[in-house]
């Protein structure tokens, strides 16, 4: 048996993709993010 879960957290007010901020090695870097469009692409995989 095979279960999958999705969790969807806080997606208020994101419905198209926005600037988002993230950390990584380097430092600060922004990067488009969210958007409902790209929701079905992660339940697909």
């Amino acid at each position: 048996m095979e279960l999958s879960i999705g969790f969807i957290n806080d997606v208020h007010g994101y419905l198209e993709p926005h600037p988002e901020l993230f950390y990584g090695k380097d430092g600060k870097f922004t990067k488009t993010a969210g958007g409902y469009a790209k929701l079905p692409l992660f339940s697909r995989r």
